[in-house]
């Protein structure tokens, strides 16, 4: 680190020759010090001397632990690194490619029994390494096939690795539910509803000393119990085969496209540290030929560009502004692309990092058309969630609508700092334009519990309608009666309700509140959460994606978020979205639909009528929203991408199951009906 090699190099001769006197030549611990004398030689560029040295480690670690120890791991990937310094890519490549294949074999056997901190723990060690393999193809050996495959496999057997294996785990476990591990599956589930209700508790009750023992004992037994359900759950599950480039190119149907976005560091082996600037490179996978790439070049002026369209994305934004941060954030990532895209019809992207905040189909081309108008836009988390995708499994109750809760009175003492909820008019009326398509009765009003979600058993279709949240940071609740950060000035004709209304609240009565920071995505899973009845009263009124997470909803083909910010949440790379759109993956949907932003209560009511016209016509899940976008962006009022751009499509984007669309009579649209049309907002 401070570059004294001199004073460095006869310290590291001198414990390798006492190790190799007291332990022998071929003891694994021998390789350790090789190791260090090879990388202090790298590190001064002397070359020939370090490689002696790394092949030795090598053969030791090769032959006391066996060739697909992870330690052979690392001394193959340290290897590598000596021959990409020099220049020598086609016996990097080599080696980078063993190393990927002994990290597979170690990440299938030790994954499935860990807990999911400890999953993630695991996946966090080898995220430097996966960057590199895609370092090491774009920004190394750009022209070679075969570090173009080795880094495309890779990014799609790491990348969302750990939701895929907990979702299994679920799976494997609903499959196999024995009374014991039954009582274990409830033992979660209260104490992640212990935690909920910590996290909101009054705030006489967050200022107890205690608190914070009480929060880390909770997530240390979540902990524990997740630990506990994924061994049960390992020893049913049958070892499937590693995710490969041909496998999901099965799974793609003709005209569609699969868009691999990945954020990496750029690598510089002969630099000290090795990790350089972000990089954002795009996979694009078909159902036949070879794989293709396009650099997109430094991270940080993309990230910028994405919150400059989430800046504009707002209804009081000009209608001018909102279009040029569309238009740069396009030719930042889909221009590039544009080339490759002449015979696609569906864009099946899986974004990274701030990307995953985007709704790609209001992006706006050089022709000045929104990318809806082009390509039918669906998302996932990686392309290996299309092998999952394929696992259809039975429908298991009828279709249920939750809408409208009664939330309570709001407090006449509120405390600062805390959230509280206003009715919705426009989500009881939504329950009413839909309730044509679903076989039983919508509940609503203090019916529209907590409770009542966490009883439903794989419902055939999930419709829920009411105030959702994403709190990243406590005092981020609003002032009182405000409507949102993304709510519309006060008109005479423009209803001003969104559905992510939290009120900042003054006073000394107990009320909700956001819970605190943490730089722990997972804990993400906390601060997003939808409004039920009684949320206005206390913690029993809220529930949080973790506690969603736990939900059984296996066999549900869609779940409906017409709520606010049901699909932001915390964006480490290469993990996917830590929020309600990992929770409903975990709890067993195949598909979902979520907001990026506080929606419009009017806007919303008229999209999900529309949706559900095109839903019960066979129309897919995907091409569904985006007809029903269509029709929004059509209407003067609902232009600017505000209203209609929020909701986007997660997971399976295909018709829905013939025998659960109910067959219903051509009904008003929402935009047309006098009797059930809300007023249309102004445009911007």
């Amino acid at each position: 680190v401070q570059g004294a090699y001199p004073k460095a190099e006869p310290l590291y001769v001198r414990a390798l020759d006492i190790r190799e006197k007291a332990l022998g030549s071929m003891h694994p611990d021998i390789a350790i010090s090789l190791n260090n004398l090879a990388l202090l030689y790298k590190n001064q560029g002397l070359y020939p001397k370090a490689e002696p040295l790394y092949i030795r480690a090598l053969d030791i670690r090769e032959k006391a632990l066996g060739p697909m120890h992870p330690d052979v791991a690392q001394s193959l990937y340290n290897l590598a690194g000596l021959y990409w310094a020099q220049g020598a890519y086609p016996e990097a490549e080599s080696l980078l490619s063993r190393t990927s294949d002994i990290r597979e074999s170690q990440l299938r056997s030790s994954l499935a029994s860990l807990s999911e901190s400890r999953k993630r723990a695991l996946m966090a060690r080898v995220q430097g390494e996966t960057e590199s393999l895609v370092s090491f193809h774009v920004d190394a050996s750009p022209s070679s096939p075969r570090a173009l495959e080795l880094a495309l496999t890779t990014v799609l057997r790491r990348k969302g690795r750990v939701l895929d294996s907990l979702t299994e785990a679920q799976r494997t476990l609903r499959d196999h539910l024995t009374p014991p591990l039954r009582q274990q599956l409830d033992q979660l589930a209260q104490a992640r509803t212990e935690l909920a209700t910590q996290l909101y508790a009054a705030a006489e009750q967050r200022a107890s000393t205690q608190r914070a023992t009480a929060l880390a004992t909770l997530r240390t037994r979540i902990d524990d119990l997740e630990a506990a359900l994924s061994a049960a759950s390992a020893e049913f599950r049958a070892q499937s085969e590693p995710v490969t480039l041909a496998s999901v190119q099965a799974a793609l149907p003709p005209g569609a496209m699969l868009v691999e976005f990945v954020r990496y560091h750029r690598f510089d082996a002969r630099a000290q540290p090795p990790q350089q600037e972000e990089r954002y490179v795009a996979y694009l996978v078909t159902s036949h030929g070879p794989p293709r790439w396009v650099a997109l070049g430094k991270a940080a002026p993309i990230d910028a560009a994405v919150d400059a369209v989430l800046a504009a994305l707002r209804p009081h934004v000009r209608t001018e502004t909102t279009r040029a941060a569309l238009q740069h954030l396009d030719a930042l990532v889909v221009t590039p692309l544009r080339d490759q895209l002449t015979e696609v019809s569906h864009l099946i992207l899986a974004p990274d990092g701030k990307l995953n905040l985007v709704p790609f189909e209001a992006l706006i081309d050089p022709q000045r058309h929104h990318e809806l108008e082009r390509y039918l836009v669906s998302y996932l988390t990686s392309g290996r969630d299309l092998l999952r995708l394929a696992a259809h499994r039975e429908r298991r109750s009828p279709a249920v609508i939750v809408a409208g809760p009664d939330y309570g009175p709001l407090a006449s003492h509120p405390v600062p700092g805390t959230m509280a909820f206003l009715p919705l008019p426009g989500a009881r009326a939504e329950a009413t334009d839909l309730g044509r398509y679903f076989s039983t009765p919508p509940v609503t009003d203090e019916q529209a519990t907590k409770a009542a979600l966490a009883a439903l058993i794989g419902p055939t279709i999930l419709h829920v309608a009411t105030h959702g949240f994403y709190a990243p940071d406590p005092g981020t609740a609003r002032a009182p009666g405000s409507l949102g950060r993304s709510a519309p000035p006060p008109t005479a004709s423009a209803p001003r309700s969104p559905r992510g209304v939290h009120v900042k609240m003054s006073g000394g009565m107990p009320s909700l509140s956001s819970p605190s920071s943490s730089i722990d995505a997972a804990e993400a899973l906390d601060r997003s959460g939808l409004a039920m009845a009684g949320a206005n009263q206390g913690a029993h009124g809220i529930v949080t994606a973790r506690e969603i997470a736990g939900f059984d909803w296996w066999g549900t083909q869609l779940v409906v978020l017409s709520a606010c910010e049901t699909g932001v949440g915390a964006v480490p790379s290469g993990d996917g979205v830590f929020g309600m759109r990992r929770a409903l993956v975990l709890a067993g949907a195949e598909s979902q639909v979520v907001s990026l932003w506080s929606v419009n209560d009017a806007s919303t009511r008229a999209l999900m009528r529309d949706y559900y016209d095109e839903l019960a016509r066979g129309t897919g899940r995907a091409e569904a929203l985006r007809s029903a976008k269509l029709r929004l962006l059509r209407q003067p009022g609902y232009a600017h991408p505000y209203y209609w751009a929020a909701f986007i499509p997660a997971g399976d984007w295909t018709p829905l199951e013939p025998g659960t669309r109910r067959a219903v009579g051509s009904a008003p649209s929402a935009l047309t009906s006098t009797t059930q049309r809300m007023p249309v907002p102004a445009g911007p």
